[in-house]
């Protein structure tokens, strides 16, 4: 498989189209099918129905979390050795309300104004509720009370509270 290929794809699945996927990741609409078409004889399934609007196949929601996946793994890899260059993309972060509202306005500014090319996405809500997002890899990472044991991600404690606050 190859990234474009997946870059592609995923395209498709968020457009809902292969001429918006097209116009977003600026190509042509021929390109994107021929990427697809690989894609389904690589895996010898159908990923996309094509009547209509351009929509998933079962095969195509399983691939979908793996591609995405793998393609934020490579931009991770790649933003590693590329230390020098301009830190872009997007940072999904996930943090109670109380920590939203007192404690990141100050950091999310400093960080934004060092790195203006990122996207920030918050999203608030309570400690379990984050951590699932977390575990489905809806959110890069979290401000949550207490510690969140498990052995994929790094811990940290961030802010000294009544109780104390992890990330």
């Amino acid at each position: 498989m190859q990234l474009k290929s997946l870059r592609l794809f995923m395209a498709v699945a968020e457009t809902g189209s292969f001429v918006a996927a097209s116009q977003r990741l600026h190509t042509v609409q021929s390109n994107v099918t021929a990427h697809i078409k690989k894609l389904e004889e690589e895996l010898g399934a159908q990923l996309i129905h094509r009547s209509g609007q351009a929509r998933l196949t079962s095969a195509g929601f399983a691939l979908m979390e793996y591609a995405e996946r793998i393609l934020i793994t490579h931009d991770e890899a790649l933003a590693l050795f590329r230390s020098n260059e301009k830190t872009c993309g997007q940072l999904r972060i996930g943090a109670m309300e109380t920590t939203t509202a007192l404690r990141l306005p100050p950091i999310l500014t400093a960080y934004y104004a060092a790195h203006p090319e990122v996207d920030i996405k918050l999203t608030t809500g309570p400690t379990a509720d984050l951590t699932k997002l977390l575990l489905a890899g809806q959110v890069d990472c979290v401000f949550v009370a207490g510690r969140l044991e498990h052995g994929r991600y790094h811990v940290f404690k961030a802010f000294t509270l009544a109780n104390n606050l992890y990330w």
